[in-house]
């Protein structure tokens, strides 16, 4: 009763709100289909990420590790056929997580622009690199720019790995 009475004054939860999200994706992506072994269960996990990186503007979530979702399928094939989405909803919940921006990216986002205008200016006195002065700034700033922030996710991606 109180989430009727929720739904017409306007004022959902973001609990409620995400419950209904995480229901709906699951009765599109899994419960909708027939899964029969981990390799489906797996992909529509994956298409339902997938939909929500791309329906969510700027906040992109973190796929759970292949060990993670093997874990959940056991538990899901397991359960009796009305707790089945409730494993995934709580699955879902735990151990989804928002991708979050270094301090390292945001800093080298900062810097980058006024680096490449100074290695612009400095690389156009240079007799070698007189290619330079033919590239407008138009051009140049954005993409050193995003060429260092490659490099900043490359580098703390790698140091991540090893």
């Amino acid at each position: 009763m109180g989430s009727v009475a929720s739904l017409m004054t306007g004022k959902v939860s973001v609990t409620q709100g995400k419950s209904f999200l995480y229901r709906s994706l699951y009765d599109k992506f899994i419960g909708s289909k027939d899964i029969k072994n981990f390799e489906d269960f797996h992909v529509a996990f994956l298409q339902i990420i997938n939909t929500i990186n791309s329906v969510v503007p700027g906040r992109h979530y973190d796929v759970p590790e292949y060990g993670e979702i093997e874990e959940v399928y056991k538990k899901w094939n397991e359960a009796i056929e009305e707790n089945k989405a409730k494993v995934f909803e709580e699955f879902i919940r735990d151990n989804v997580k928002m991708r979050s921006v270094d301090r390292s990216m945001i800093l080298t986002g900062l810097a980058a622009p006024p680096a490449a205008m100074v290695a612009k200016r400095a690389g156009e006195s240079l007799p070698q690199l007189k290619i330079i002065k033919v590239v407008p700034d138009l051009l140049f700033v954005p993409s050193a720019t995003l060429l260092s922030l490659v490099g900043c996710k490359l580098a703390t991606t790698l140091n991540r790995v090893s």
